[in-house]
């Protein structure tokens, strides 16, 4: 039976709630990414604390109004100290000439009310590449009040400065970088093209399974398609994206039935069977990285039989290899002997 089409679900997110969010998920790897020189001194043995309603108390009058995202955070340093961090970024895209000001308001009422100091970044995601605010200075007469605070102006780097990085949050820079640039952007194919890299750098970097949920959903959410049919063009092409990776399971299993519906949607033959080896070449992948089931078929909108069908194939696979009976296997998997004598040939092959 020929799938509907994925119906287009990704919401248009506001960018200041996608930011706050991502930074939350992937905290300890935002702190190594912006202060590799002082993330050391910062013992993640001890919880972390997010201290929104204290923000709150300092948020100064008519920020609201803006869409930037404002956090707050509290560590412990390894010689026991509590340490606050203000994270202040500015997503919405245009020059403002206060914000200096409200990066100092942030530092003194948070000093004032809770007698800590505030580590200040500023992380710039506008275009304007004339704006880049480093400090805040008031002076009269001899008097001077001067406060400077670690600015991560966007614009400043390329996509390739993000790529050689290991650290997951350079993937999260990256879309936001390439989100700057107008003709980067401008059609779903470039989004398209985009999105499949990503995936793929996140897979061979090897990043752990809640790391790459939260920057997929970064992804889809940060800059979405405007057609469509281009969330069932990244199920396909991600397969063909995956044929050159090594160290995953090289099997030729095809299970006829999803041949049958390849080919109903018009898919030559010998494509078909390209696709479907990398269907589940990309569904062990993930397997080995502890997805569930469930988390496949979300991610890359496989069918449940589909799915559940590749991972018994690979139970089935992994107990042949331990030296388990087939007798054995059948009572625990409930499955034929035909079905087991392929998976034996397909062992057979690989060897």
């Amino acid at each position: 039976m020929k799938r509907p089409k994925k119906k287009k679900t990704s919401l248009s997110l506001p960018k200041d709630l996608l930011w706050k969010g991502i930074i939350e998920e992937l905290f300890e790897d935002a702190l190594h990414f912006f202060y590799p020189e002082f993330v050391e001194e910062v013992d993640f043995s001890q919880p972390y604390e997010f201290l929104d309603k204290e923000l709150q108390k300092l948020t100064p009058e008519g920020h609201s109004k803006n869409r930037r995202a404002d956090m707050l955070a509290k560590v412990f340093l390894k010689n026991g100290e509590e340490q606050w961090l203000l994270i202040h970024i500015e997503v919405q895209g245009y020059r403002d000439d206060d914000f200096p000001l409200r990066m100092y308001i942030y530092n003194y009422r948070s000093f004032d009310r809770f007698n800590k100091n505030v580590v200040g970044l500023a992380i710039l995601t506008d275009n304007d590449a004339t704006f880049r605010p480093t400090y805040y200075e008031r002076k009269r007469w001899s008097s001077v009040v001067r406060y400077d605070f670690e600015t991560y102006k966007l614009l400043d780097y390329e996509e390739a400065d993000f790529e050689k990085s290991k650290n997951p949050f350079a993937a999260v820079m990256q879309i936001a970088r390439n989100a700057l640039d107008n003709e980067g952007l401008k059609s779903d194919q470039d989004l398209l093209d985009l999105k499949l890299k990503l995936f793929r750098e996140m897979l061979t970097k090897g990043h752990k399974k809640h790391i790459i949920r939260e920057i997929v959903n970064f992804i889809n959410h940060y800059v979405s398609f405007q057609k469509t049919e281009f969330y069932d063009k990244f199920e396909e092409e991600v397969f063909f994206l995956t044929k050159n990776e090594t160290n995953m399971t090289l099997t030729e299993l095809i299970q006829k039935e999803r041949i049958k519906v390849a080919k109903a949607e018009g898919i030559e033959e010998g494509k078909v069977e390209t696709i479907l080896k990398e269907r589940r070449k990309t569904v062990t992948k993930l397997l080995s990285k502890d997805f569930s089931v469930d988390d496949i078929i979300e991610m890359l909108d496989y069918s449940k039989e589909e799915v559940e069908a590749i991972y018994l194939e690979l139970q089935v696979e992994k107990m042949l290899k331990k030296g388990i009976v087939n007798d054995e296997i059948i009572k625990m998997l409930e499955v034929s002997e035909e079905f087991i004598s392929k998976i034996e040939a397909l062992i057979e092959k690989e060897d």
